[in-house]
């Protein structure tokens, strides 16, 4: 049986997605074409916003997913097909994008090794390691694969001792 929508987290999830493409609008205008034709003066804030809200929609989504009939096990496997599959498709839609319509390539002279952090989504979250593979926004990706990862244990903690787990 399909659960049921909850529309005040389709809600909040329409806002977060609003206020990232207003980001990515103004960041692009601004650079491309003019400051002047920005649509907020302090974008950068509404894009701040809009993250932070994506983080808290998918901590309550978690909360109330993993309520009932809850495994470890069946909770990453979820979250790896809910995460891998859709991205690695983009990613080498993208690289043959690149390949097809870049100047010059962009892999050259990276450390194959490197590659790694590609496949598992961290490139774009550990962009200050050095040169990588970092193509399609992999930051965010990164960071929600950590919080992912550490979800269990939060839940374990919350559960046994929620004051212990704002400490």
């Amino acid at each position: 049986m399909k659960a049921n929508r909850n529309i005040h987290l389709d809600l909040i999830r329409g806002i977060s997605i609003l206020c990232i493409i207003f980001l990515h609008f103004n960041t692009a205008i601004a650079r491309i074409v003019s400051n002047d034709l920005i649509l907020f003066k302090h974008y950068n804030y509404v894009g701040s916003i809009g993250v932070s809200m994506f983080f808290v929609l998918s901590g309550a989504s978690l909360t109330l997913s993993t309520q009932n009939n809850y495994s470890i096990t069946g909770f990453y496997k979820k979250r790896f097909l809910a995460i891998f599959p859709l991205f690695w498709s983009t990613y080498i839609l993208v690289v043959f994008a690149d390949a097809l319509f870049s100047q010059s390539p962009r892999f050259v002279g990276r450390n194959p090794l490197s590659f790694l952090l590609t496949i598992t989504g961290m490139d774009g979250f550990l962009l200050y390691l050095g040169p990588n593979y970092y193509v399609v926004g992999e930051w965010f990706l990164g960071c929600i694969i950590i919080l992912y990862g550490l979800f269990p244990l939060i839940k374990y903690l919350f559960i046994k001792n929620k004051y212990l787990l704002l400490f």
